[in-house]
């Protein structure tokens, strides 16, 4: 098992994504908007783009949380 002994407790997290609609950062739960308008963050497509040092495309950058 990973971090055992280690002092580290696994916090399991819902996946967010940008909402086109709601201009901004959501969860499943609170954003009313279809599957089309939400660009999902996967942590292996996100690390290639940054490995590549491509510039990362304004839904990836900040901006509210909802």
């Amino acid at each position: 098992m990973v971090g055992v002994g280690l002092g580290v407790e696994m916090v399991p997290m819902r996946e967010f994504h940008y909402c086109k609609e709601c201009e901004g950062i959501a969860k499943e739960s609170v954003c009313p908007h279809t599957e089309g308008d939400r660009l999902t963050f996967r942590g292996t497509a996100l690390k290639k783009k940054f490995q590549a040092d491509r510039p990362s495309p304004k839904e990836y950058r900040g901006g509210k949380v909802t």
